[in-house]
């Protein structure tokens, strides 16, 4: 029960986790869970994987291609989320473990995290959660940035418009795209 009752706590304080202690994400008949509509962020949202560059990582062979997929619309206008995806180049045609790799703040998609899990056999996704690309650089349709302004002093726009609502949709999509 300890067990359980941190997992619900890790799961943002408990708000996603439905009844009984199932994840409101998974979890067939709930909608929502605070502001987030789950099962819009439970469809496969659009997303275009780049050409695999094949990478060796220890021992294992692996395939690393960047990713980019939908995020929550904001300002009004549609975002884009960038991360690296990988997954052993020699990964069945059957369904494998996966790793969603959510950074600290001020952190990024991580390619080494990526590539770290895949070694050990998991589909892996890292994303940035601050609205940028390849090399820390703005997207022209990136969400939010995670600076101290944007996440902590924009509060009268509404909870849709706040960093952390994007960042918490950013990873429910990120498991979207990995199970797609």
């Amino acid at each position: 029960m300890q067990r359980r009752a941190f997992l619900e706590r890790m799961l943002i304080g408990g708000a996603l986790a439905g009844a009984g202690g199932v994840p409101a994400f998974a979890a067939e008949k709930q909608e929502s869970a605070g502001p987030w509509d789950l099962k819009a962020l439970q469809r496969k949202p659009e997303f275009t994987l780049g050409p695999p560059q094949r990478v060796r990582e220890g021992e294992a062979d692996l395939l690393l291609s960047e990713v980019t997929y939908a995020g929550e619309p904001f300002g009004g206008k549609p975002t884009r989320v960038w991360g690296y995806y990988a997954r052993p180049a020699t990964l069945p045609e059957k369904r494998v473990p996966a790793m969603v790799l959510v950074h600290g703040g001020g952190g990024t998609a991580f390619p080494q995290w990526s590539r770290l899990w895949a070694a050990r056999g998991y589909a892996a996704l890292a994303m940035d959660l601050s609205g940028r690309g390849l090399e820390r650089q703005r997207l022209p349709d990136g969400g939010p940035d995670q600076d101290d302004n944007t996440k902590f002093r924009r509060m009268k726009e509404g909870v849709k418009e706040q960093w952390s609502y994007h960042a918490v949709a950013a990873v429910m999509r990120g498991l979207s795209v990995l199970e797609a």
